[in-house]
């Protein structure tokens, strides 16, 4: 069997930025068929289809406890807001326009204005320049502050709701990267089905804290260990009832040695015992697997309700129906290729051995 030598990385003592210094090679080995030998068991993840979560609900309409999802649930009104809808039409014009003449007509200036809205003059201004739309309960707070006529009023919620209306297909988190860890765990909470592909890192529901660490090393220490705690957290729902998991592992992730060969013992190991809990299905997809698709990103489908895709600088939420369904096909593709339950135990039960073998 041919031996694939992957490259272990670590982070450098002396890094001060996100650069990692190389400090070791691992050598293991990855069960696969050759090139052109098909699997000899079609797996569809449709047998576990996605379907919309308990009591019907969704991300983009939901709460769980209280904790607002990523959509309907208004943010408090004081702070910076980097989710919000971005202003590009002529309704957006028209919006940034109107309340920037209510503002001056009120005889307000832009700090005093966000005083009394209790919003940030930073996200004031956003609003103004017509770089985002308030959402309602800004809008009211600003539509209080400056005493608009109530037909003045009407005209600007209906602008507020045809501009979010518009953007609501595509979601952009950017920056406090523990809080949005928390928003997907409400997500994950209200979903029945949850299915992640990713091709080159093991998927969060399943890290090892070791494992984190090392893809979190050159982050702040605060926000890293933010990020690990709330991750951790969300594995709390695996094994639970009403909730199941279908998690596609790539020989690329598994090869990818993250850290040191212990490391990647310690993360084998668990993804070989989260694979046995109820309600978790675990794929393998071999090196050496015949595809017919070719995927650009990684990224989690919600019962076929949402899909979040993330990338090194923003992780985007995509409701809008057609883009979900896009991804819902991918992973069915995927899916066929990959080895589940002991046909992909097997396969990463042969990984981590090579993984043993280069830690002595």
């Amino acid at each position: 069997m041919r031996r694939v030598a992957p490259t272990c990385w670590r982070p450098s003592a002396t890094s001060t930025s996100s650069t990692t210094a190389m400090s070791r090679r691992c050598t293991t080995t990855l069960r696969g068929r050759s090139c052109g030998q098909r699997s000899s068991t079609s797996h569809s993840w449709r047998s576990t289809a996605l379907r919309p979560g308990p009591g019907g609900r969704s991300p983009s309409s939901s709460t769980n406890g209280g904790r607002d999802t990523p959509s309907t649930t208004e943010p408090p009104l004081r702070g910076n807001r980097d989710t919000e809808a971005v202003s590009t039409s002529q309704t957006g014009d028209e919006l940034s326009r109107r309340l920037r003449d209510l503002r001056q007509t009120a005889g307000l200036t832009s700090i005093a204005a966000a005083e009394a809205a209790g919003i940030g003059q930073a996200a004031l201004s956003r609003y103004e320049n017509g770089r985002f739309v308030p959402t309602r309960a800004r809008l009211e707070a600003l539509l209080a502050a400056y005493r608009a006529p109530e037909e003045v009023a009407e005209r600007l919620r209906a602008m507020v709701d045809d501009l979010r209306a518009e953007n609501r297909r595509v979601v952009v988190h950017r920056k406090n990267a523990p809080a949005f860890q928390r928003r997907i765990r409400d997500i994950e909470a209200t979903s029945e089905h949850v299915a992640t592909f990713q091709p080159a890192v093991i998927p969060g529901i399943l890290q090892t804290e070791a494992y984190m660490r090392v893809l979190t090393a050159s982050a702040d220490r605060e926000v890293a260990d933010g990020v690990i705690a709330a991750r951790l957290e969300r594995q709390k729902l695996l094994g639970q009832s009403g909730h199941r998991w279908t998690q596609l592992v790539t020989a690329g992730a598994l090869l990818w040695c993250a850290g040191s060969a212990a490391t990647m013992v310690e993360q084998i190991d668990r993804i070989i015992e989260i694979s046995r809990l109820d309600g978790v299905r675990i794929g393998v997809i071999p090196a050496r697997r015949p595809m017919t698709v070719f995927p650009l990103h990684g990224f989690d489908l919600y019962d076929e309700r949402a899909v979040i895709v993330g990338t090194l600088a923003t992780t985007a939420v995509i409701t809008e129906s057609a883009d979900v369904r896009l991804h819902v096909d991918m992973f069915t593709a995927l899916s066929e290729a990959a080895d589940f339950g002991d046909g992909g135990r097997a396969a990463l039960a042969e990984v981590r051995d090579g993984y043993v073998a280069d830690a002595r």
